[in-house]
């Protein structure tokens, strides 16, 4: 598989397209990170629909420069990016599979493997249904399973500066004409949210900010309830912790004004 060294040049020539200036801080520092942990989640705020791009580049990029260049990244991607022909060619470049990964599988290679980094974006296609500048509802609460069950602690990644690649839309009942020939998922979120989130042609990123900090889930495997109502409930309760943490973290980046 590949280290994030063979992604590099990829992600290095990638910010310099779309972002102008970057400003990059971890809590501890990436090194340190990568020197005490042999396997990480890395989980960042969506915002807007192609934000996943300069977020994988910054973050791939201060990687490398920070210890990280022999670590294999692998990601996860709705099983709809491996449906469409240039769709599925970007998804298996991104997550490092020819298929979405399952929760087993990931689990197993975060058990079996060493040095292996998974980044997630779990706000999903909720960041359709939102203002681009709040972090939404996670669509999968999975992954703080996958960290207690793995013992892989998280990293909480927030980021600022692409939220003019979208526009937030009001639109609540002026759907309702259509209802009909809306997925359902879809429906349901605008019924909720009374938004979407229409994606724009991504402009270039004036200043561009990122914020990563160490979480620890304090469950461990034990703790999980064996009834899987109640298992749920605990995960998606702890997700919504993190949530929160997040929000928050948010909040500082936006008030940090670096030179940059």
């Amino acid at each position: 598989m590949k280290t994030l060294k063979d992604y590099h040049s990829f992600l290095e020539k990638t910010l310099a397209m779309t972002v102008r200036s970057s400003y990059f801080m971890s809590q501890p520092k990436l090194r340190e990170l990568f020197s005490e942990h042999e396997n990480l989640i890395f989980i960042a705020n969506h915002s807007t629909p192609l934000s996943w791009l300069p977020t994988i580049c910054l973050l791939g990029t201060e990687a490398v420069r920070n210890g990280g260049e022999s670590r294999t990244p692998i990601g996860v991607m709705d099983k709809f990016f491996f449906q469409v022909p240039f769709l599925k060619t970007m998804s298996q470049f991104l997550t490092q599979s020819s298929v979405m990964w399952s929760f087993e599988e990931i689990k197993d290679r975060l058990i079996s493997s060493s040095y292996m980094d998974l980044m997630l974006f779990p706000e999903g296609s909720n960041c359709f249904f939102g203002e681009p500048s709040e972090i939404q509802e996670f669509r999968s609460p999975r992954f703080v399973e996958l960290s207690i069950m793995t013992g892989t602690p998280i990293v909480l990644v927030v980021h600022q500066g692409s939220e003019s690649w979208a526009q937030a839309l009001d639109i609540g009942e002026s759907l309702l004409p259509f209802s009909q020939f809306i997925p359902s998922y879809v429906q349901k979120k605008i019924n909720e949210t009374g938004v979407f989130t229409l994606p724009l042609v991504p402009g270039s990123i004036e200043a561009f900010k990122m914020s990563c900090v160490l979480y620890k889930s304090p469950l461990k495997p034990e703790d999980l309830s064996q009834n899987i109502d109640e298992r749920k409930s605990q995960i998606k309760e702890e997700a919504e912790k993190v949530r929160q943490l997040m929000i928050k973290q948010l909040h500082l980046l936006s008030q940090t004004q670096p030179s940059i």
